[in-house]
């Protein structure tokens, strides 16, 4: 199986916001709140959605003919409150679970992951 430099990279960036989200969910969730932001099916379709729309965009945006010079701030400022702000709902209506902990350090990683993998050469 031939992959690609951009797939080695993306497959790459995927797993290590996946393994980091594992992680944190393991070390600071309190796993006895049964409670999840998403109760509603509306809840869950708009963070599913939000979560397609800014990732598809951040990886859409890396091999569009535009300027990512002046792009790769503004993507990262989108991932960046995205996550914020789904780590404020979860502080805000769910502060027991310290759900938030878990979601604001895997935002963090998110936004360093993208980072590299935005400024990251690709041959």
């Amino acid at each position: 199986m031939n992959m690609t430099p951009e797939g080695i990279a993306a497959v790459s960036l995927i797993a290590v916001i996946v393994l980091a989200r594992l992680l944190f969910g393991r070390l600071f969730v309190n796993r006895q709140d049964p409670r999840r932001l998403h109760h509603t099916a509306k809840g869950y379709l708009l963070t599913a959605l939000g979560t397609v729309v800014t990732v598809g965009t951040i990886f859409g945006l890396r091999y569009a003919d535009l300027d990512m010079q002046a792009l790769r701030p503004i993507l990262l400022g989108v991932l960046l409150a995205a996550g914020g702000y789904y780590a404020f709902l979860e502080w805000k209506y769910m502060r027991e679970s310290r759900r938030h902990l878990a979601t604001l350090l895997t935002t963090a990683i998110a936004v360093v992951a993208v980072g590299v993998y935005l400024w990251m050469p690709i041959a």
